[in-house]
């Protein structure tokens, strides 16, 4: 009998080492997830991707907060550029005002396109609305270890060119448009489950390795005068182009959230560690609670920043309630107080021509209800 015992005991520690997840859509985000994201991108040491396969333990509880970025996932109809996805299901709106468009579906998470601004081959990209005509997968449900599964993604946009912008390279030509083409093949593996170790606990998990191909092109239309009293030269000209970037990545997955465990991005050619990313317990986060027990938003975002007209404020992470929003001027001047009430998330509208705010910079704060400053976020104005 006792043999039999060991024997049971045995078998049922097997199975518990050899169990393994998999992947389902109850990962998937809903609108009112908080995402909170941990980097860091420099001192990174002894920490190492680790070995691949079944049941394996990977610890990366040295990892530290460096930075930290929160998402908010809203309404598609909640945001400035909801026209412009009308296949999107749902809306990812990050630290800094980039707004990601998501299509979920029983299978998968993929995101569609995005409203956003960006600094590339020397140019700074204002704030505009860009599509994959090959989406990127975000999250699929179904995988498990040692699923595979490859697909491509593409992305194109053209924008007008701000009046005035500065080419690298080029000194005697007029540019009125800008064009970013970026093709790209992702290969994915799971290669290993097991249990993974971050600041923030300790997971059952799978492990993911992502190697990404990727060709990108700048261009810019070039409008030069080569011959007097001729129409002007106009021609598209390749101010940044490279093919065959390789990137390389490791993460680790469960079910609680679509955002990863952690993730680490590789240097491709010398399998070196260049950042490395972890989430809050269970993807999403409470709200934090600031000095004197004052809650304070999770996320805070203005956008377009800079603005000219109008401007837009989104606000997640606190308790419902009704609250205030104050504008002021770099010399302490209350130039608008507005009244808002949160629900999951609010989005607050503010038409600045009302202000005839001038170009420079100011302040945007939210209060509670009795006056008192909970968080407050500059803003630029350029008219």
């Amino acid at each position: 009998m006792r043999k039999q015992l060991l024997l049971l005991s045995f078998v049922l520690i097997s199975l518990a080492a050899s169990a393994q997840i998999t992947i389902s859509n109850s990962s998937f985000p809903s609108v009112g997830d908080t995402q909170i994201l941990h980097h860091q991108t420099s001192g990174i040491t002894g920490i190492s991707v680790g070995n691949l396969g079944a049941n394996i333990g990977w610890n990366f509880s040295s990892m530290q907060s460096q930075s930290t970025d929160t998402t908010l996932i809203v309404a598609v109809s909640s945001t400035p550029f909801a026209s412009s996805f009308p296949t999107a299901t749902l809306a990812a709106l990050q630290t800094g005002g980039n707004i990601g468009y998501l299509k979920s579906t029983a299978t998968d998470v993929e995101l569609i396109g995005a409203a956003a601004s960006f600094f590339t081959g020397g140019i700074n990209i204002p704030t505009t609305a860009a599509h994959y005509s090959s989406p990127n997968i975000l999250a699929k449900a179904g995988i498990t270890y040692q699923s595979k599964y490859n697909y491509p993604t593409a992305i194109a946009q053209t924008i007008v060119a701000p009046a005035g912008i500065a080419i690298p390279g080029l000194t005697h030509s007029a540019v009125d448009s800008i064009r970013l083409t970026q093709t790209s093949t992702v290969f994915s593996r799971v290669d290993g489950y097991g249990t993974v170790t971050t600041p923030k606990g300790t997971y059952a998990c799978i492990r993911q390795k992502d190697s990404t191909i990727s060709n990108t092109n700048i261009e810019v239309h070039v409008i030069d005068t080569v011959i007097v009293g001729l129409p002007p030269l106009r021609l598209w000209q390749s101010i940044s182009k490279t093919n065959g970037a390789i990137a390389v990545s490791y993460s680790f997955k469960d079910n609680n959230s679509i955002v990863d465990i952690t993730t680490l991005n590789m240097d491709s050619t010398s399998n070196t560690i260049n950042n490395v990313s972890y989430r809050e317990k269970n993807g999403v986060t409470t709200t934090p609670l600031g000095i004197f027990n004052l809650p304070t938003p999770s996320l805070f975002t203005i956008y377009p920043n800079p603005a000219q007209s109008h401007i837009s404020a989104l606000i997640g992470g606190l308790p419902e309630g009704n609250y205030v929003l104050m504008v002021y001027n770099i010399y302490g001047q209350e130039l608008l107080s507005q009244k808002c009430s949160v629900t999951s998330n609010a989005v607050m509208s503010i038409d600045l021509s009302q202000l005839n705010l001038s170009t420079g910079n100011y302040l945007m704060t939210i209060a509670n209800s009795n006056g008192m400053k909970l968080q407050s976020q500059k803003f630029e104005v350029l008219k």
